[in-house]
């Protein structure tokens, strides 16, 4: 069913799954170091590496050198994935609306509330966990 609301962008399609998770976390969190991008994706820096080579040759994104640590370089994506990404956005919204809008308001509310719940217990399961040595 959702995938008949939403089909990514061609470019998107050939995405292995660390490259989107780390196109993800770089629009979440700019500037992030190879390092950082390795710990929040729970892989090597090794797979990390890897990864990385692989989008900037298709123009994915970009290393950039630290403002305070020329040495350190810093993830950015490029201006074509953020374009991408934000047409991914878009077309999430309009299926979602697509999706809810032949339910009556109330059900609609109800289905944002829970879904708004499960989330605020998925961040606290991960803070939690996190936290955890």
């Amino acid at each position: 069913m959702v995938g008949q609301l939403y089909r990514p962008p061609p470019q998107m399609r050939t995405l292995s799954v660390n490259q989107f998770r780390a196109m993800h976390c770089l629009m979440h969190e700019p500037g992030l170091s190879q390092k950082d991008l390795a710990e929040r994706l729970e892989v090597t820096p090794a797979a990390v590496s890897t990864t990385v080579r692989e989008m900037e040759k298709l123009d994915l994104i970009q290393r950039l050198p630290d403002a305070e640590d020329a040495r350190l370089m810093r993830l950015h994506l490029s201006a074509e994935s953020k374009a991408v990404l934000q047409q991914m956005h878009q077309q999430r919204l309009q299926g979602v609306v697509q999706l809810m809008s032949p339910l009556p308001i109330d059900e609609q509310r109800y289905i944002v509330e829970a879904l708004e719940r499960a989330l605020e217990q998925l961040r606290h399961d991960r803070t939690a966990n996190s936290a955890q040595p």
